[in-house]
């Protein structure tokens, strides 16, 4: 996308060339953008670097300052880059791009655009170019099923996390442990969303917002679990990590099967059966 804006030269008074400017994340460099996608406009780092691109020929002076503005909050600067010497060429710029650090941008969605000013303080208008929406904060676990501190649960139940927004494996692993042997473990390998247990029988599976874990109906009666949850297991979009939980927190996710069902008859056998009180004449 592109934007055209005319400013002023501080001392001649008179209309610079039109020109035309780009803007865009820089999605290139892995350590401004760790979520799930580089395309999507989301990341968890709270002081990006943009890019302006198609910036070579633009007429520019020595202290022109390049500036990337925020439309949502005002038109306040968020990032700027003042213009040397060694930019120019014949009195243009000589490169194509310019990389600019944000400073620290609040949670939620920024329209952000560029703008040339001068020396003097004239600024040329700006265009919303790009909009990218920061996410500092972590998913949390809205409910559990069974839930926590739950008793009678059957031994062929499925255990259902649901978490406050879209989770993604992250390469941690789960594990549920019974007293302090870990009965069944899994590793949510990243960029997958389905799996097995490495011990024990069973699979899990990731969709939307929850997390399923399938012990295969091998839960033992009368048993208490715990399910801990490594920090490096699931992220959302941006890349911000679900915190954990481990069976020493305060909060921590266990519950109790419940007791055997007697469905056994009994063994013994009555043989014979006699009568005490025939009246009949045999």
């Amino acid at each position: 996308m592109h934007q055209r804006f005319q400013i002023r030269d501080a001392l001649r008074n008179q209309s610079l060339a039109s020109c035309a400017l780009s803007f865009r994340r820089e999605h290139n460099l892995s350590s401004l953008h760790s979520g799930i996608s580089s395309s999507d406009e989301i990341t968890s780092n709270t002081t990006p670097t943009v890019t302006t691109s198609t910036l070579n020929g633009i007429a520019m002076s020595v202290n022109d300052v390049i500036q990337v503005v925020d439309t949502t909050n005002a038109n306040a600067v968020v990032g700027t880059y003042v213009v040397v010497a060694g930019d120019l060429t014949g009195g243009v710029w000589s490169g194509t791009t310019k990389s600019i650090t944000l400073s620290a941008l609040a949670g939620g969605d920024h329209a952000l655009a560029v703008r040339l000013s001068d020396a003097a303080g004239n600024v040329g208008s700006a265009g919303v170019t790009n909009t990218i929406t920061i996410d500092a904060a972590g998913p949390t676990l809205a409910s559990a099923y069974p839930a926590a501190a739950g008793t009678g649960v059957a031994t062929s139940t499925s255990i259902i996390l649901t978490f406050s927004e879209n989770i993604y494996a992250n390469g941690g692993t789960v594990t549920i442990q019974a007293g302090t042997v870990s009965t069944f473990v899994m590793t949510l390998g990243a960029g997958t969303s389905t799996g097995s247990f490495s011990t024990g029988a069973g699979s899990w599976t990731i969709a939307g917002n929850k997390l399923i874990i399938d012990p295969s109906g091998s839960f033992a009666n009368s048993t208490t679990y715990n399910v801990d949850i490594a920090a490096t297991a699931l992220k959302d979009v941006a890349g911000n990590a679900y915190a954990g939980v481990t069976s020493t927190n305060t909060a921590n996710l266990y519950f109790a099967t419940g007791t055997t069902a007697d469905t056994t008859a009994p063994g013994t056998q009555v043989s014979t059966l006699a009568f005490s009180s025939d009246t009949g004449s045999s």
